[in-house]
């Protein structure tokens, strides 16, 4: 089995782990050695059999090791994995078993999907994408270092940009074009495109004032 490290120690973290797990028990595959973390006490309280090897930034272990990113801030992600590729880090997806991908789909480094998880007919995601339970129509792009969130409804042929946030039961109509660094809050439904930088929320979604 392939020695395996998570990035981070927080909720995404730990929930990663289970999925990790459940693919262990379809077939072996990985010896989850532990979570790298810059906060020492991440993990207190929590119960988890599993510790923390040491921080992050100061991380200098990579041979023989596979690295799953367990964080789900989007400009977080970004650094960390940047940081850690350049020391030579190689990051793998975390793929639970019953995640459905088309066989036209396609994903880059890092993709974590959660259970249910749904990628349609000839849909692009990026890099270090994190999708929880919600579903990636046909023909969409998800940029770089996105994250969307349980029950969402990404539909046909829209375009995410890089770190996108998407927040839990929101819906975007088909063929929209979000730009980068977008919050979309949660339960929203979004039937405009979103230019660069915005945070937007409600039924319908509008900008939020000072964000």
């Amino acid at each position: 089995m392939k020695k395996l490290i998570i990035v981070g120690a927080g909720g995404h973290a730990r929930e990663m782990l289970e999925w990790v797990k459940d693919i262990n028990k379809l077939k072996p595959t990985w010896d989850f050695c532990g979570f790298i973390d810059d906060d020492a006490e991440a993990l207190n309280g929590t119960g988890c059999e599993y510790s923390i090897l040491g921080g992050i930034r100061e991380w200098c272990h990579f041979d023989g090791f596979f690295f799953a990113m367990g964080i789900a801030q989007p400009g977080t992600k970004e650094k960390v994995a940047t940081m850690l590729q350049q020391k030579g880090a190689e990051f793998v997806p975390i793929i639970h078993p019953t995640v459905r991908i088309a066989e036209n789909a396609s994903y880059g480094l890092g993709f974590v999907a959660y259970p249910g998880a749904y990628v349609c007919s000839n849909a692009q995601i990026g890099d270090f994408v994190t999708l929880l339970s919600s579903k990636i129509s046909h023909d969409c792009i998800i940029g770089d270092y996105c994250t969307i969130l349980s029950y969402c409804g990404v539909n046909g042929n829209t375009v995410l940009g890089k770190r996108v946030f998407v927040g839990n039961h929101a819906t975007m109509v088909q063929g929209l074009r979000i730009g980068d660094d977008v919050t979309i809050g949660l339960g929203s439904i979004v039937i405009k495109d979103i230019p660069n930088n915005v945070h937007v929320f409600g039924n319908p979604a509008r900008p939020i004032p000072g964000k």
